[in-house]
């Protein structure tokens, strides 16, 4: 029985000092922090977030607390912190990054959460859907609007992203005026299709856009917001013609 406890003592004495050795040794100090996936924010932004420093280390670091301190930084969708023994971390960050823009008087992006993303170099704007408003509004940066107009078209947007992607790449720009009426310039042809809020109707749509055919230059708008049928408004020289859509 002595004999057990003397060995017990023994493992245990070295254990500690192998414990107190890695925790003490400058073989895990971290020496390196490689950043990925930044574009608008500095390294030195995130720096000064983190909750460790070079020298510190790796042993005592947690990831867990570092990534939560950095998602208070509004710009920041996701982060993953990555510890790579004996002396370096990783951070890969994922910025927000907007889904649509937004003519308020200047450009601004928007995210499928309805929140303002500064516009910093328009040489890299996005070609996306234009949300436009006719109210003088003034977004505050990585923060809801909360424009109802605004709103209305985002989430419009997100159920066509879900329900008709393809027809969300050919939407230049949404208006909506009032609830349940969107206004929607066509990328290709600049035609105005005025609808309700049910993505359904543009199978309706694709119908006449097909008995149209070659006329579709000379289409201004097509208004699909009554029962069974798409009235197509033509330029000035043109009759006015309603096609029922079966």
């Amino acid at each position: 029985m002595k004999k057990l406890v003397h060995i017990i003592s023994v493992v245990v004495a070295l254990i500690t000092i192998a414990m107190g050795w890695i925790l003490g040794s400058s073989y895990f100090v971290l020496r390196r922090i490689e950043f990925f996936g930044m574009d608008t924010i500095s390294e030195q932004e995130i720096v000064n977030r983190l909750p460790f420093r070079t020298g510190d280390n790796l042993l005592w670091i947690s990831t867990q607390d570092a990534e939560n301190l950095l998602l208070t930084n509004k710009k920041i969708e996701s982060v993953e912190i990555e510890k790579h023994f004996p002396d370096a971390i990783s951070i890969n960050i994922v910025e927000k990054k907007p889904y649509y823009l937004l003519n308020c008087g200047e450009i601004w992006g928007i995210t499928q959460n309805c929140e303002a993303i500064p516009i910093k170099d328009f040489r890299k704007l996005p070609s996306l859907p234009i949300v436009n408003i006719e109210d003088e509004y003034i977004p505050k940066p990585y923060y809801v609007i909360h424009n109802p107009a605004v709103i209305r078209s985002v989430n419009f947007l997100n159920t066509l992203s879900r329900y008709r992607p393809d027809f969300l790449d050919n939407i230049s720009e949404i208006y909506s005026p009032q609830k349940d009426q969107f206004e929607i310039v066509m990328a290709k042809t600049g035609l105005t299709v005025i609808m309700r809020e049910n993505p359904q109707v543009l199978n309706e749509l694709d119908i006449i856009l097909n008995n149209i055919g070659e006329q579709i230059d000379k289409a201004v708008e097509i208004d699909l917001r009554f029962p069974n049928q798409g009235i197509v408004r033509y330029k000035l020289d043109q009759k006015k013609s309603s096609q029922d859509k079966g």
